[in-house]
């Protein structure tokens, strides 16, 4: 008999300070170099330890350029295989925020169609081809450089896992991409408050993605991390959630997206749903219940 995630022990939310407080509170000296020396050690070989010592240092001096050369990192969690990555950007951090915690909910079971919506550079989903050699994996992000750079870095998994560039939203229509936070992009509707001359990108509805990249079966996880188009999404009506059977969605109380938001948007879409709280920020995982699965 199939397995399915329902099985998994229902947890409860965790008494622990906000995400905003936690996000806010810079760590000290001392801890940054605990940090860069964890970096340090999820990397697989000395030429790759090297590599990244070098352009974190000429990023201290100021001596990146924009277009450098991408640098390639082998990574022991994922069995030594490489990601590429872009000095002078926030691409290390992405790396440190998926490889330093755990961030692979659901790891012993078996599952077999993984889509993650905001793939980045496709680090997490990376390390889920790793750890489910048999799953069939699709990420979806909106910047079109990050998407260039996941489908590179995901290239070496083959034909079973794709990449598309669009955004994900609550119906078919054309974004924009801005944002006023260094290192971060966010997804906006054409309006005057945009220049011109800003990205735009395709949007897309999670049914119509999955009708095209994954048409049959059950998704077993998905990953949503949209830069605070969660809620709207969520929000709408979609047929293709309801083939979810577990799924990890980040918060984003700055802009609203709180977490007992999100708790309540999943029990409305039929998950049992907790909170997990991290320095970085918390997040809420689901599972379906089993009456909804049933009907699935």
């Amino acid at each position: 008999m199939e397995k399915t995630v329902t099985d998994v022990p229902r947890l409860r939310p965790v008494a622990r300070p906000s995400s905003v407080a936690l996000r806010s509170k810079p760590l000290p000296p001392s801890q940054r170099v605990r940090l860069a020396l964890r970096l340090l050690g999820v990397i697989d070989d000395w030429p790759s330890r090297l590599r990244l010592v070098r352009f974190k240092l000429r990023e201290k001096l100021g001596l990146v350029s924009a277009g450098e050369a991408l640098v390639p990192l082998r990574l022991r969690p994922l069995g030594g295989k490489v990601l590429h990555v872009r000095p002078g950007t926030s691409d290390t951090a992405v790396i440190g925020h998926n490889y330093l915690k755990d961030h692979a909910p659901f790891s012993g079971r078996d599952l077999r169609q993984i889509c993650e919506l905001g793939a980045n550079i496709g680090a997490a989903l990376a390390g889920y081809a790793v750890r489910h050699p048999k799953a069939r994996l699709l990420g979806v992000e909106a910047d079109p450089g990050n998407a260039a750079l996941a489908r590179r870095n995901l290239s070496q998994f083959g034909d079973r896992c794709r990449l598309v560039n669009a955004a994900v939203w609550d119906h078919e229509t054309e974004l924009v991409i801005g944002g006023e936070r260094e290192d971060l992009r966010f997804v906006r509707e054409p309006g005057e408050s945009l220049s011109g001359g800003a990205a735009r990108v395709p949007a897309r509805t999670i049914d119509s993605l999955l009708d095209e990249q994954m048409p049959e079966g059950p998704i077993d996880f998905m990953q949503m991390s949209i830069e605070g188009s969660e809620e709207r999404v969520l929000a709408g009506e979609s047929g293709g959630l309801e083939r979810v059977r577990s799924i990890r969605v980040e918060t984003h109380p700055d802009v609203g997206f709180t977490s007992a938001a999100c708790l309540r948007a999943l029990d409305r879409l039929g998950f049992d749903a907790w909170i997990v709280a991290e320095r970085g920020g918390d997040h809420c995982l689901g599972v379906r219940r089993a009456a909804a699965s049933s009907r699935s």
